[in-house]
């Protein structure tokens, strides 16, 4: 079996090699994403506001529904840090995509969440409030989440980006896909598998976006790297909730949790192997993704 404390021991000096040499340089980035993000969010939601047949979305709701979607398109920032060592700056490509992350995001909050008084989701808790039933709320939700993802691929054309409006939209579907999936009871998949085919088109959209001016030796590498970040991190997720996280049951002496967690260490190294082959400094920038163990 790997050394789980030698690998947490490597983790924590790439991340700390990495902060000692980008801190400012992704500091700055960040800043700037982030305006382009809220930016692009507040042009999209001023044009719903606009049109007369979405009265969901007015003056009073705006900054609600500005604030959900903010929230959640921000988790999707941490792919900023492949940056500095790359020279990936996309930041008017990444604001449209932060857009529609979070508005997906948003909306798959508000179909696997009941509305509960001690949880805050503004623009879900902004419908409850109104006196709709749980049931109409979501139905609402949904449909204020497909006029934003419309309204970004919209824009996307008008600033000839014709490929980043057909990736929305195609992502659009294929997490409707796994939305349906997911409340399928009679679904002989896991639940955790479910809820993995649900979320990795979002986060694997905005991967591709992040990249789409990248040369191909690089890209798709990258987005193999992304990939595998991304199932490493939805399978801790994933195990956390449900209490079968391989590092747990290893731990009691679970034969079958070994080697889920042989398995899993072996795919982190196969992750960081790859990212050492195109350059160091992404090596240290996936550490920083994957986290801690």
């Amino acid at each position: 079996m790997h050394d789980i404390k030698a690998l947490r021991s490597d983790l924590t000096s790439a991340r700390n090699r990495y902060e000692t040499r980008y801190r400012h340089d992704i500091s700055q980035y960040r800043k700037a994403v982030r305006r382009q993000f809220q930016m692009e969010l507040d042009r999209v939601l001023s044009g719903l506001v606009r049109d007369r047949n979405l009265a969901v979305v007015n003056e009073v709701s705006r900054s609600l529904l500005f604030q959900s979607i903010l929230s959640e398109g921000e988790t999707g920032m941490d792919l900023c840090v492949w940056g500095p060592p790359l020279g990936i700056f996309p930041l008017n490509d990444l604001g449209y995509g932060l857009v529609a992350y979070g508005t997906l995001g948003m909306t798959a909050t508000a179909l696997t969440h009941r509305f509960h008084p001690e949880k805050t989701f503004p623009f879900t808790d902004y419908l409850d409030k109104t006196g709709m039933d749980e049931r109409t709320a979501r139905a609402v939700c949904i449909m204020t989440g497909t006029a934003v993802l419309n309204a970004v691929a919209k824009s996307c054309l008008v600033s000839h980006l014709p490929d980043i409006a057909q990736r929305v939209m195609r992502t659009s579907q294929h997490f409707s896909k796994g939305i349906v999936a997911r409340s399928s009871q009679n679904s002989p998949q896991p639940n955790e598998i479910r809820m993995m085919r649900r979320d990795m088109p979002r986060l694997m959209m905005l991967e591709h976006i992040f990249v789409r001016t990248v040369p191909s030796p690089i890209r798709f590498p990258l987005l193999r790297i992304a990939s595998g970040i991304h199932w490493f991190r939805q399978m801790m997720r994933y195990g956390e909730n449900s209490g079968s996280l391989p590092l747990k049951i290893a731990k009691n002496g679970d034969r079958n949790g070994s080697q889920a967690l042989t398995h899993l260490m072996d795919r982190i190294a196969s992750i960081r192997e790859k990212a050492a082959a195109l350059n160091p400094g992404c090596r240290d920038a996936v550490d920083m993704r994957i986290g801690t163990i």
